[in-house]
């Protein structure tokens, strides 16, 4: 039985064909979508950053959600002529593709949800004019949807519906969902992307572990798709360095992020609850020499105290250190404030993630 494995390729500000990456020379999703743009025409990306299909052809999706519309609504009535004309031009080509390697993909346009006035209570718009425009982005891209006999799924009248039922606020801002109503999107998708759900059976697991679980994928996907520092990854600081290690450590979380695929459906069928993936069957990784090309010596505080030359009536001393303070590793930015008080920002994973080493967690300290 094939099991369900999802993967979020969304990106904020994307556009049907406008997809611009720090890592790729590239910033269109299709052939001819840069005639939609002329105003994005200026592109400062380089490298090697898989293009939009590139990346779909290598997951082999059999069913693509479409979530677009939102971001361009801001634009309303001048700009939805050329934003139905956009996704209708996306549709076609997504529709020639065949990422499985058998057929086109199953495609799904995704309407924006409603925005909710919350303007008693916070200083936020009333949503009048926001929705006025994101129904009619909606209704455009139903068209869209209607005129190549694909799915569409109208979550600005389930939402709208949703808001009006609901005694307390389903966003936390007007348009981010709270963490309940994103659950209710999620079942409401869910039954509109498949319609055949047979009788409704008692979970076999809690939400909460099958979130757990999910949340630690996702975590490893994003690794991978919107990986920090892509410059360095991907693009014009690749070479001489980056093509070094970054390899191995992409395959390597790749296959991270397959075994917790495989950990989510334990989960759901009640083998396991909390979710300890075994990483030691993924590859190792080779070790990478420095290029600094002379020791590196670090000075006991006294000797180090004594290598300042100060102008006449200063003084200099240590009050913190990572003997004394080892959350202060990798420091990157320090602030005070009003109070007198030290802020220092530390990156203890700088500059991102090594797959098999330990997440970094956030802290919280001041001096």
């Amino acid at each position: 039985m094939p099991r369900l494995v999802v993967r979020n390729l969304g990106f904020p500000g994307d556009t049907p064909g406008f997809r611009p990456r720090s890592g790729r020379h590239d910033q269109w999703a299709f052939p001819g979508a840069d005639q939609f743009h002329p105003d994005l025409q200026t592109h400062y990306g380089i490298g090697h950053y898989e293009s939009p299909d590139e990346w779909l052809n290598r997951l082999q999706p059999d069913k693509l959600l479409a979530f677009f519309g939102y971001n361009e609504s801001f634009n309303g009535t001048a700009g939805l002529a050329r934003f139905e004309a956009e996704l209708d031009a996306f549709v076609q080509h997504t529709l020639t593709q065949s990422y499985n390697g058998r057929n086109p993909p199953r495609l799904y346009l995704v309407s924006p949800t409603a925005f909710e006035d919350l303007s008693a209570d916070h200083d936020l718009p009333n949503g009048k004019t926001e929705n006025e425009n994101l129904a009619l982005y909606t209704e455009a891209m139903r068209r869209v949807a209607r005129l190549h006999e694909i799915g569409f799924v109208d979550m600005f009248s389930l939402s709208q519906k949703r808001y009006a039922e609901e005694s307390e606020p389903q966003t936390i801002n007007g348009f981010a969902l709270t963490s309940d109503a994103y659950k209710w999107f999620g079942e409401s998708l869910s039954h509109k992307v498949y319609a055949t759900f047979g009788p409704k059976k008692e979970p076999l697991a809690e939400y909460d572990d099958i979130y757990d679980a999910v949340d630690d994928k996702n975590w490893f996907w994003r690794n991978d798709y919107a990986i920090l520092n892509g410059v360095h990854v991907y693009g014009r600081r690749y070479k001489p360095f980056g093509n070094e290690n970054y390899p191995e450590e992409i395959e390597k979380n790749r296959q991270m992020t397959q075994l917790r695929d495989a950990a989510i459906h334990r989960v759901a069928q009640g083998e396991i609850e909390d979710v300890k993936v075994d990483d030691s069957t993924t590859r190792s990784l080779t070790d990478v020499t420095t290029n600094f090309d002379r020791p590196i010596e670090f000075l006991a505080v006294e000797k180090a105290l004594e290598s300042f030359d100060l102008p006449k009536g200063y003084n200099i001393d240590l009050f913190a250190s990572e003997s004394e303070f080892p959350e202060l590793r990798n420091p990157v930015q320090m602030s005070w404030d009003t109070k007198g008080r030290l802020w220092v920002a530390v990156i203890p994973s700088y500059p991102h993630y090594r797959p098999g080493d330990e997440k970094a967690q956030r802290q919280t300290a001041h001096f």
